[in-house]
């Protein structure tokens, strides 16, 4: 039995050990039977207990069944949660709270309040079920559980949920805990999202979601509810034992409750709470895991260059053959190449990394992690895709700091090739192209620009200077002859535009200029090198061409977009002192056109403009999706 005690708290008798991996659980996804119909979906009815036994639903319409079926996970420790209320989508108008979910992993039980008679809480809610919402020692899991359905419950009862966890922060710890420590924040993701990624199916997230909760449910507004309850409950059990596989094994983030008042906007590092002596809780986030790299001994650095004498050789060797036959195969003189070893290449890596890191006050670890400076020194990649696409390696960093990266190795292995290489005012390689650049490599707005980096002569060592960080408008990137320093929109006085963008430097003008065609790179253009007698030479800016023309749809897309922002404008109160979207943010949305709503979070700069429009009860991506298939730019689904 649970038990009470003098503090008021409800405790489960069961305990649950967070630190033990108890995955996977005795009720288990089953195979489909040979010939069965793909499955689509995910389903609470795929799984199946030891005995081949299927998960329980118990549906209640009446507060003395309501009891009885509560009373049956008060010894629960980890709860799936979810609550459902009618929507009105023509007023744009929620009801009450209709129906309570709560899932373990043998039955989920169905709580239909608005079917209960009475109208006060203690009627509406039974005392079981208000036990397992307030017992802080019994976790309920969701998303959006803090921000959603406990904030809808408590406007409306005089609750005080505890033990509320949040798996979106659970999600991003154990996608971007190993990787991008900057993403494990409270950043709220999709439920159907995380299930297709760790259960192997999306939720159906169809016109059910919006039906009448009001009246008895049917079968399939029963499997609906049970399976958003049944799949957060899944889910945290699964992540929690990724987690405990990681290295280093970050702790469980905070409850949801810690981070109140809860606002969506608010998104901050994700807190962990860690034991420390003596039994306090010490809270800290993902970033306090990671110490700061310990230099290389030189001594160790010594006896790595001695074992790999024998290889060097031969690799100078055979670049020297490579140096004589282009000599003799061109009119201008080369100089001779310049060829350090791989661990003296790391080590400069390593200190430009920790002199970028000192600067912009993070940590070296955020920049780029030891194993991708050591692949970047074995590897020396010669363009800028070849450096994003290193493994582990964030695209945002490799974006910030790939052309750094390309001019240290440059200058290491051939000082020879920058002076015959054609000059990019981004410093991108002439062989990257443009649609990765939007489609695969999008920067966040807020990213400050890449330091550059100037080689300096004194006593015939090279000295690597960061040089002050200039403003751009957005990308800015060369390929063949076309340059691209800025992001070139219409401009509308009625918009607000970002004043804290500035045209790139060389610009001729700040004004809108004339754009003239481009020719796009081959796919053996953007994997080779260039051959030193085929490289043309350095163009000025003046005659650099500007990216090529959107179309005709897309021009319609744009103004539309420009008149959206408007209206947002209008609608918010206070009106915004800051521009509510920059002017790359809505060029990215027209190039890159994207089809799904991660696709569409995942452009840089759009959650400001999203929870704008959410503020007004405005939804972009309705709008923006609908713009897009019934003008023809993307296939309708």
């Amino acid at each position: 039995m649970s038990s009470k005690d003098n503090d008021g708290i409800w405790r489960p008798v069961a305990s649950f050990d967070k630190n033990e991996i108890q995955w996977p659980l005795s009720f288990s996804l089953q195979s489909p039977l040979e010939g069965a119909p793909r499955r689509k979906w995910w389903e609470h009815t795929y799984y199946r207990g030891p005995e081949n036994q299927s998960v329980q639903i118990l549906y209640s319409t009446d507060a003395s069944n309501s009891e009885l079926i509560a009373q049956q996970f008060l010894n629960e420790p980890v709860l799936g949660f979810d609550m459902e209320w009618p929507w009105d989508n023509i007023r744009k108008v929620e009801g009450k709270v209709a129906l309570i979910q709560i899932a373990c992993k043998d039955k989920i039980a169905l709580f239909h309040i608005a079917l209960h008679n009475g109208k006060t809480t203690e009627e509406l809610i039974v005392p079981s079920l208000r036990r397992i919402i307030e017992s802080a020692h019994i976790m309920k899991t969701g998303v959006a559980i803090m921000s959603g359905d406990f904030r809808k419950l408590t406007g409306e009862f005089p609750l005080q949920p505890r033990g509320v966890f949040e798996l979106s922060h659970l999600y991003n710890l154990v996608t971007f805990g190993s990787r991008n420590l900057r993403e494990v924040n409270t950043r709220l993701r999709k439920l159907s999202l995380i299930a297709e990624d760790h259960l192997g199916l999306p939720l159906d997230k169809g016109p059910i979601r919006t039906s009448n909760w009001n009246l008895p449910l049917d079968d399939k507004q029963k499997t609906y509810a049970a399976n958003d309850a049944y799949a957060s409950y899944m889910l945290f059990h699964c992540m929690n034992a990724k987690r405990l596989t990681m290295s280093p094994k970050l702790p469980l983030p905070k409850l949801a409750e810690s981070y109140l008042p809860f606002r969506i906007a608010d998104i901050v590092l994700t807190q962990l709470e860690v034991e420390a002596d003596g039994g306090k809780v010490k809270v800290l986030t993902a970033m306090d895991f990671f110490v700061p790299p310990q230099p290389r001994d030189d001594q160790s650095s010594r006896r790595a260059n001695e074992g790999n004498n024998s290889t060097e050789s031969l690799t100078r060797q055979r670049i020297q053959q490579k140096l004589d036959q282009l000599r003799r195969g061109h009119s201008y003189r080369r100089e001779k190449a310049k060829i350090i070893s791989p661990d003296e290449l790391y080590q400069r890596l390593a200190k430009h990394r920790d002199t970028v890191a000192a600067t912009q006050g993070c940590h070296p670890h955020t920049i780029a992690p030891d194993t991708v400076l050591e692949v970047l020194a074995r590897e020396r990649p010669n363009s800028f895709l070849q450096i994003v696409r290193i493994k582990g390696l964030d695209k945002s960093n490799g974006i910030k700091y790939g052309n750094d990266w390309l001019r240290i190795i440059q200058g290491s292995a051939k000082e020879h090739h920058s002076k015959h290489l054609k000059p990019s005012v981004s410093g991108i390689p002439a062989n990257s192209h443009p649609k990765d650049m939007f489609q695969q490599l999008q920067p966040h707005p807020s990213d400050q620009p890449s330091k550059r980096m100037r080689t300096t002569e004194a006593n015939n060592s090279e000295e690597l200077v960061p040089s002050v960080p200039t403003a751009s408008t957005g990308l800015s990137f060369q390929f063949n002859e076309t340059r691209l320093d800025e992001v070139p929109v219409e401009k509308d006085d009625g918009v607000h535009h970002n004043e804290s963008h500035e045209p790139a430097l060389g610009s001729p003008s700040p004004l809108k200029r004339k754009r003239t065609e481009c020719t796009v790179p081959s796919a053996l253009e953007l994997t080779s090198v260039p051959n030193p007698s085929e490289v043309p030479a350095p163009a000025s800016v003046d005659e650099a061409a500007q990216p090529e023309s959107l179309s005709f749809k897309q021009k319609l897309l744009r103004r539309k977009l420009d008149a959206y922002v408007k209206s947002v404008v209008c609608s918010m109160s206070p009106k915004p002192t800051q521009p509510i979207v920059s002017e790359a943010t809505l060029h990215c949305l027209v190039t890159t056109l994207p089809r799904t709503l991660d696709e569409f979070h995942e452009v840089p700069g759009i959650e400001g403009f999203f929870q704008a429009c959410q503020g007004v009860k405005k939804d972009l991506w309705l709008t923006f999706s609908t713009w897009t298939r019934t003008s023809g730019l993307v296939p309708s689904s």
